[in-house]
């Protein structure tokens, strides 16, 4: 459930006192207090000045306020209501030492009167001082138990700190004291919902919206409680009826569109959200989420407008901008996103949600080493928080340095703060040879690299042994690979608006034997559900799979003797479930360029390439591909990555090769392309150099089904051995090097020899689709035998 109560936490805006004072005088109002620098002379009228101080006042112009209500004081209006105004606008301005001060005399010498303490409560609960602001609210009631605005308030904190229950009897107080009060009955069910009454918050909330129809909290509140209940349907069909009679009600509209995502009707929540950003186009919250959904939909460019507009509309909030970051860096757009999160972290001060996206968007742009550090300062504003420890399992790979033993502790790390919810025990049939049901985790079954690595796979499986069912968050029904998973699977699942423990009972509903996470913590990523336990078997694969998952209830990881050679297994939480060649079957475009002869022969020089992702590229990585060019003179290096469309970036890159005595002649850094245009670009390449420690995966195979070798580096993680494997496995186990210069001198002498290189190229195509790399037959065969392993060793243990 969503923290609702958190809308509690927003400061009162400060109202002016219009009356309602004791008839007495303040006793002892220090007219010396009020500070020096005051108009002198003929300044007219007190009331005036107390009349205009209280406009200003309620108009949130507090500095002006402030003037205004000092001159009534210094004319001589020392009445209580007109110091506790003048201490208010004192508040606001920021003088709030002096205000609170003035509160508590007035408190103290009218001990009757309840509004001091109020605004004393209201002051400090802005500031965030939750257990004074506590104490405030219950003198407030102290001094008038009927006092509406008090009880409301302390309920809200009191919800926050988790006494609901207590709130609730306040609430059900104030209430009966004004039936009226839509704020009463919203925060009863916020205090309902704290308390597991779902269908009694609707209930409430229901009341709340009838007498306040153009709130919108109200109506969002109402929709958690619906689906907190298992009553969405019904509040849907409630919504649809209420937008029918009041069309212009962007409250409505808004909250029908939040039920539509939820039910996972995202092209009718997206027409909802706009209709609702046209009725409120100074709103921010509706174009805000048609920009969430849009983003879910990977309508990339049309959530970066909404994202945008919402920003704008509300630029103080963090969120939408941190959103707008987000967006752009599924867009490949690092370096803006960067901007963004530099000046959030400026501006608003450090969090967790902005550091993480901004250690993600740093290593995106080859800054591997800085993106570690904010992982790390992530960390330590929060110990105890998940996000920021996922941020470093995504970050340690690409960092230099990273070894196995150092990887694995973080992410057991990591797995140490999950939550885990006790679920029933599966009741699954111990039969080790029945057709199983296989379940696929994965926010990326489509045109992607899981998808090019396992679909093949996948679609070779025995089906008389085999069922599939796919849980799919952000699924994308026209891809063409999309379209070939759903044709494999029995059953497509959207998992979009499930938590984790939900997604644990969608699984167990689906007898889901075994259960195989192709998503890690990752872009669309579910793997902490497991935590939960999904199936009686899990499995880790491709998604993400950069080493361990370090999840105590991940059983195996799937993977190959090349990856994981023997005597790795220190380095893995999981059994490793070795598959007899190697650990992916890559499947290549139908629409892949015809090969063309080494460009060498025509060139008379050797051309290196990568186009890995700018994030694999470190600095260790550079100076090796340094001494290459320098013992090369002639050769040439292509570089290619979605980052170097930012000028910037690109910029920074060729510095460091410049900087290091190469030519700038000599290196070309292209921006990103589509696939079959990428593709083709091999065709100006005669060797890849693959990056380390991370290397490459999908490019590799790419690289190779385009007639071009790689040299590659084995390392000790798993992300530093997927070249390693899938060269070997496609017979080009000479292109690997087992240490740094073994890496430099191998790619010197391959490139020494042209000849050879161009025989090479004209064949590998053709030994690569018939190698295990590409034989989906053999290696359906094999999963299919790894699968039954995994489930008979599960079949073998005793009953809980």
């Amino acid at each position: 459930m969503a923290d609702l109560s958190a809308a509690l936490a927003e400061p009162v805006p400060a109202a002016p006192i219009h009356g309602g004072e004791p008839s007495a005088e303040a006793p002892g109002c220090d007219r010396t207090r009020v500070e020096p620098g005051e108009p002198a002379g003929d300044l007219g009228d007190p009331a005036q000045h107390l009349s205009r101080g209280i406009a200003l006042l309620a108009a949130g112009a507090f500095a002006e306020a402030l003037a205004a209500l000092r001159t009534a004081v210094t004319l001589g209006d020392t009445r209580p209501v007109t110091v506790l105004n003048l201490a208010i606008a004192e508040d606001r301005a920021g003088d709030v030492g002096r205000a609170r001060a003035q509160m508590c005399r007035l408190a103290e010498r009218l001990p009757t009167w309840d509004e001091p303490v109020l605004r004393l409560a209201e002051s400090l609960r802005a500031a965030g001082e939750r257990a004074a602001a506590e104490d405030a609210y219950r003198d407030t009631l102290e001094r008038n138990p009927r006092r509406e605005e008090a009880l409301v308030a302390l309920s809200g904190l009191l919800i926050q700190r988790g006494a609901a229950a207590e709130a609730r009897v306040l609430l059900l107080r104030c209430c009966g004291i004004n039936p009226a009060n839509a704020e009463a009955w919203d925060t009863l069910g916020l205090a309902l919902l704290a308390t597991e009454a779902p269908s009694l918050a609707l209930a409430s909330f229901a009341t709340a919206q009838r007498l306040a129809p153009d709130v919108l909290d109200y109506a969002l509140h109402a929709v958690e409680a619906a689906a907190a209940a298992g009553e969405l349907e019904a509040e849907l069909a409630r919504l649809d009826v209420a937008v029918q009679d009041a069309p212009l009600n962007a409250a409505l509209q808004t909250a029908r569109g939040v039920a539509l995502t939820r039910v996972g009707q995202r092209e009718a929540a997206i027409d909802a959200f706009e209709v609702a950003a046209a009725l409120a186009p100074d709103a921010a919250l509706p174009i805000a989420f048609l920009g969430g959904v849009l983003a879910h939909a990977n309508r990339l460019r049309e959530a970066e407008d909404a994202l945008r507009r919402a920003a704008d509309r509300d630029p103080s909030n963090p969120r939408l901008r941190n959103d707008l970051a987000a967006v752009l860096m599924r867009m490949h757009r690092h370096a803006e996103a960067r901007e963004i999160l530099f000046a959030l972290r400026r501006e608003q001060g450090a969090s967790v949600p902005v550091l993480c996206n901004l250690a993600n968007a740093t290593a995106c742009v080859g800054l591997q080493a800085e993106a570690v550090a904010i992982a790390r300062a992530a960390i330590d504003l929060d110990p105890d928080s998940v996000l920021p420890r996922r941020t470093l399992c995504n970050t340690l790979p690409y960092a230099e340095g990273t070894d196995g033993t150092t990887l694995l502790a973080a992410l057991r790390d990591c797995d140490a703060r999950l939550p885990r919810t006790p679920l029933p025990p599966f009741d699954n049939a111990r039969d080790p040879d029945r057709r199983l049901t296989i379940g696929l985790l994965s926010g990326t079954l489509r045109s992607h690299p899981v998808g090019w690595l396992t679909v093949a796979g996948f679609e070779s499986l025995d089906p008389a042994a085999f069922e599939l069912v796919c849980l799919v968050q952000n699924g994308s029904a026209g891809d063409p690979l999309a379209q070939r998973f759903r044709a494999v699977s029995a059953r497509w699942i959207a998992i979009d608006m499930l938590d984790d423990v939900a997604l644990a009972r969608c699984a167990r509903e689906q007898g889901i034997d075994v259960l195989i996470d192709l998503g890690g913590y990752g872009d669309a990523g579910r793997m902490p559900a497991c935590a939960h336990r999904l199936a009686p078997v899990q499995i880790k694969w491709v998604g993400m799979q950069n080493h361990s998952s370090g999840l105590a209830e991940m059983d195996w990881m799937l993977t190959d003797r090349w990856e994981t050679p023997a005597g790795f297994e220190r380095f893995y939480r999981e059994q490793l479930l070795r598959l007899p060649d190697g650990y992916v079957c890559y499947s290549p475009p139908p629409y892949a360029p015809d090969l063309v002869p080494s460009p060498a022969l025509s060139r008379g020089h050797v051309t290196f390439g990568c186009f890995n992702n700018l994030a694999k590229i470190t600095p260790g990585t550079i100076a090796a591909w340094v001494e290459i060019l320098q013992a090369l003179p002639t050769a040439r290096l292509i570089l290619k990555t979605h980052q170097f469309a930012d000028a910037a970036t690109a910029a920074r890159v060729r510095a460091a090769f410049v900087s290091a005595g190469i030519d700038p002649a000599r290196l070309e850094l292209r921006g990103g392309s589509g696939h079959r245009a990428f593709l083709r670009e091999y065709n100006d390449v005669d060797i890849a150099l693959d990056p380390f420690p991370y290397s490459g995966g999908l490019t590799t195979c790419e690289a190779l089904w385009m007639g071009v070798p790689t040299v590659a580096l084995a390392g000790e993680i798993f992300a530093a051995r997927h070249s390693t494997s899938h060269l070997c496995n496609a017979g080009l186990a000479d292109w690997v090097a087992a240490d740094r210069a073994a890496y430099v001198a191998l790619a010197i002498g391959k490139a020494r020899d042209v000849p050879a290189l161009a025989a090479l190229r004209a064949e590998l195509r053709d030994r690569v689709r018939v190698s295990p790399l590409c034989d989906a037959r053999r290696f359906g065969r094999g999963l299919g035998r790894a699968l039954r392993q995994a489930w008979q060793a599960w079949c073998a243990q005793p009953e809980a």
